[in-house]
């Protein structure tokens, strides 16, 4: 009998699908949410010429404005944000300084109204190799992947993230990759349901109330247009545990930038 290792093979087409399939709701989606924006322009301004010049009461009239002119540039801002993600794109390619960019991300977020009284960790290295890439489009993962572990976290909650220089050596994970830097954010929230693993980077997907479901999406989309890829399992503290791997280049003289 001949026995063959195919555990490799399984996550790599795994990898594969996800992003195939990821790949085809993006651009099937951006197509209608196109169709959608522009009739939703005409029905709100038609809707603000028709009050404007009706005999209706004020209680109505205001009703109108709320629910319809509201609610239109709320799904109007929503289509935009969706139609930004599936263009998105690496720009500017430059040597970044990860733990650079995970350090002024961390400072942005602790600012914002949904990580009060939430503790940020940072352990690992404090200097990696430098990775080839867009600075603004991994701040822009990065920023919300933080966020997003914040804001499940929740008010006493912990964040904690490390930085590491990997060599991936017989890791099924980065099999292939070669020299990574892996970035790992976990949180003290209630963590991920195994039946929500396969669809938690998909756009529009949020266990969160008030959530648009963008957040994972733009930061697994960035990090396959880097050629590295993320994983998420459950965290030690109960949370979840995101792990990112992204390809490391030799250091010029001089470092990185961020």
């Amino acid at each position: 009998a001949i026995f063959q290792d195919i555990t490799d093979h399984e996550l790599l087409a795994s990898l594969n699908r996800r992003n195939e399939r990821l790949e085809a709701i993006a651009a099937l989606s951006a197509s209608m949410a196109h169709e959608i924006k522009n009739p939703l322009a005409s029905i709100r301004s038609a809707v603000e010429q028709l009050t404007r010049g009706s005999p209706l009461e004020t209680e109505d009239r205001e009703i109108l404005q709320r629910l319809v002119v509201t609610e239109s540039d709320r799904l109007s801002r929503l289509l935009s944000e969706f139609i930004d993600y599936s263009g998105l794109r690496i720009g500017s390619v430059t040597s970044v300084d990860l733990p650079g960019v995970v350090r002024d991300c961390m400072t942005l977020v602790r600012q914002h109204p949904d990580a009060e009284g939430v503790a940020f960790e940072y352990t690992g290295a404090d200097t990696t190799p430098p990775v080839s890439g867009d600075p603004d489009l991994l701040h822009r993962a990065l920023f919300n992947l933080l966020l997003n572990a914040s804001q499940f976290a929740g008010s006493g909650g912990v964040v904690s993230v490390s930085a590491e220089d990997f060599d991936g050596g017989s890791s099924r994970r980065t099999r292939g990759m070669g020299r990574a830097i892996r970035l790992t954010v976990s949180d003290s929230g209630p963590g991920i349901e195994s039946t929500d693993l396969e669809r938690i980077f998909d756009p529009f997907f949020t266990t969160r109330e008030g959530g648009s479901g963008l957040g994972l999406a733009v930061v697994h989309r960035a990090v396959d247009a880097h050629g590295g890829a993320i994983f998420v399992d459950r965290a030690s503290e109960g949370g979840a545990q995101f792990t990112i791997y992204l390809p490391a280049v030799d250091a010029p003289d001089g470092g990185g930038a961020s």
